[in-house]
């Protein structure tokens, strides 16, 4: 029997304005061959496109969620 690989995940953190988006989405495709990207500035955005700051605490819930999910199904 083959040994998986134990899953990998990778946390980008800076201040607002530091490319952690620009870079998240070119670097982990091509180099790290992620899959799966959770950001809550675009949750936010599609919570409530008009005014994501009235959804960003909740966005910040969800990416910790579907993180946990992401986790547990592999």
């Amino acid at each position: 029997m083959r040994k998986q690989p134990k899953p990998t995940c990778f946390i980008i953190a800076g201040p607002n304005g530091a490319v952690k988006t620009t870079f998240a989405l070119r670097y982990l495709p091509q180099i790290a061959g992620c899959r799966n990207f959770v950001n809550a500035d675009l949750i936010a955005s599609g919570l409530s496109p008009f005014d994501s700051l009235s959804a960003q605490y909740e966005a910040c819930r969800i990416p910790a969620k579907e993180a946990l999910k992401i986790a547990k199904s592999k």
